[in-house]
């Protein structure tokens, strides 16, 4: 699920807020494939990922024009079999007019996750058509409210 962000501001501004159900136990998260694109508005090329307990992870974000790919820590795992909610963060540096961020996930093909309830090392990217049937397709848009 995806949820509305944040009013578009200069420093730290909330872009995307997704909430994760586990159904079926213990997953890998190795990165999360965003495509972000700023009307009027500048961002730092690194985005900032908190989890439900507002603390920060260790990502590193990699870009190729609108494509970002935040790349988790190794080992990162979501454990059990509840919901787990990741908030996304641009640090926005400059805004003119009506500026604005709009902020949607890549195809499922682009999200690459482990099963570690399920003992597969290798990543499933390909698969995720077959496992994530509800994968968002929408978008969020953060404007200037003023």
């Amino acid at each position: 699920n995806i949820y509305d962000p944040d009013v578009l501001h200069i420093g730290l501004t909330r872009i995307l807020e997704l909430l994760y159900l586990s159904q079926g136990g213990s997953i890998g998260i190795n990165n999360l494939p965003l495509v972000i694109n700023c009307s009027n508005t500048k961002i730092r090329n690194k985005l900032i990922v908190k989890d439900e307990n507002n603390q920060t992870v260790n990502t590193t974000t990699v870009r190729n024009a609108n494509n970002y790919t935040i790349q988790f820590p190794e080992n990162y795992n979501l454990n059990g079999i509840n919901a787990h909610t990741f908030y996304i963060y641009a640090n926005v540096y400059q805004m003119n007019g009506q500026a604005s961020i709009r902020t949607k996930l890549q195809p499922a093909s682009a999200f690459s996750w482990t099963d570690i309830a399920g003992g597969r090392t290798k990543p499933f990217t390909d698969e995720n058509a077959i496992y994530y049937r509800d994968y968002p397709n929408g978008a969020v848009t953060v404007t200037k409210n003023y």
